[in-house]
């Protein structure tokens, strides 16, 4: 791709000739973009000793900037430990045990987690702390949740449209299903009860686009769509979907120069994205593997977690190899110099 006056090229944006703040914003980060892409001897490698050190040391002190995230404390111990196990790292024991320590105080005695000690047990954030214990996966762990609590916590969030409001008296949002049917089947308290109607639900919110809301009414947009593809999922609903216009819409939202994803049309491209629209595709090609053999009854059994395992630890080796290389490479440069 070259950038040239006038008509842009193949792949650049056209705003064909109405000019916008939008697509003026979106031709500037295209530009950045290939700068950054135009230049082959910097080679993009992820930092993989940095980012460790990071996250373990955000598990015991974060600088004051992260005050505002007082309420979402159990998303920073989430972000860490899942970010440290994707990259096979395991915390000690210490920090596993302070951990649930931690979140054990932030556990209602109504049932839920909220977002620190104390706080009003919120789905999102009681999301965050049972996939962090799931993470930690001690016998500690899981003895602190109280699964009958959690279970009329979440009954009580269920509304009778089939959504769920994210707290009392809070708001009726798709993440709100994802939140409350990912605890549910992680805990094994996934009942006929529990999902009545979630289904349906999640599909009024699908919209014209293909994408999902976050409410009926809404614009499509990225994190809404796994929320809503993913609790489908749990649920074995996805055929109430209309999936071809939602994989339409989904490869849509993939920007042709950037290489990430936009979360919604006409937005510039953002990081996070790149996992709530990656993330869809997996469940999706299983969707489509199940609809091709009926024999395959659930999305996700033992082979397909063991296959899953196995990349993740194949993915290890090669990003410690691609660390190594770069290290060497480092080292050679520092030797010229």
């Amino acid at each position: 791709l070259k950038m040239k006056k006038g008509k842009p090229q193949q792949g650049f944006f056209d705003d064909d000739g109405y000019e916008s703040t939008t697509s003026i914003e979106q031709k500037e980060c295209e530009k950045d973009v290939f700068k950054l892409l135009s230049k082959p001897q910097e080679r993009l490698i992820l930092q993989r000793d940095r980012h460790i050190s990071f996250c373990l040391n955000a598990l015991r002190k974060i600088s004051k900037s992260y005050t505002v995230l007082d309420a979402s404390r159990p998303w920073i111990c989430y972000w860490c430990l899942n970010a440290l196990h994707i990259l096979g790292v395991s915390i000690d024991n210490q920090t596993s045990s302070d951990i649930v320590d931690f979140l054990s105080r932030c556990q209602s005695p109504n049932g839920g987690f909220g977002g620190g000690p104390g706080q009003f047990p919120h789905l999102a954030t009681t999301y965050s702390s049972i996939n962090t214990l799931m993470i930690i996966g001690t016998e500690k762990a899981y003895n602190i949740i109280d699964r009958e609590k959690m279970y009329n916590f979440l009954m009580n969030m269920k509304q009778k449209n089939g959504g769920f409001i994210m707290h009392a008296d809070g708001e009726v949002d798709v993440r709100g299903s994802y939140c409350a049917l990912n605890t549910a089947v992680f805990l094994n308290i996934l009942t006929p009860e529990l999902t009545e109607n979630c289904g349906n639900f999640i599909r009024s919110c699908q919209t014209y686009e293909g994408g999902i809301g976050g409410e009926p009414g809404n614009e499509a947009h990225g994190g809404y769509s796994f929320c809503g593809v993913a609790a489908m999922a749990i649920i074995n609903q996805l055929d109430l979907l209309d999936m071809n216009s939602f994989l339409r819409w989904l490869v849509k939202r993939q920007m042709s120069v950037e290489g990430g994803f936009q979360g919604r049309t006409n937005k510039l491209v953002d990081g996070c994205y790149s996992w709530w629209q990656g993330a869809a595709f997996p469940i999706i090609w299983k969707a489509l593997e199940c609809s091709r053999n009926p024999k395959i009854k659930t999305l996700l059994n033992k082979t397909d977690l063991e296959i899953m395992d196995g990349m993740a630890r194949k993915w290890e080796e090669i990003s410690k190899s691609l660390d190594n290389n770069s290290r060497e490479d480092n080292n050679n440069d520092n030797d010229n110099n």
